[in-house]
């Protein structure tokens, strides 16, 4: 079901769905930088998304790295409800 533009996609294996994401990843930074001049994402950390992380490492001179910021996202120092109440 889309919702606001956005769709949902399967993919056959992890290869597949990072070919796809560097696609758009491309499209998406093209326009920041024309429109901006900068294209700036954030990204869960850890392994998840390691597969796509070595796609775009591929790209390598053919990618304006030097126009991107990309900031890693963790939540390994948020804390808890719990951990909140605890330590205020």
């Amino acid at each position: 079901m889309a919702r606001r533009g956005f769709s949902s996609c399967i993919f056959e294996d992890p290869n597949k769905m990072a070919a796809f994401l560097v696609q758009k990843w491309r499209t998406i930074a093209d326009n920041a930088i024309a429109r901006k001049g900068f294209f700036a994402a954030a990204h869960w950390g850890q392994t998840t998304p390691a597969v796509f992380y070595r796609y775009l490492a591929a790209l390598k001179d053919s990618f304006p790295w030097d126009k991107t910021h990309i900031f890693l996202l963790t939540n390994a120092f948020c804390l808890s409800a719990t951990e909140t109440a605890i330590w205020g």
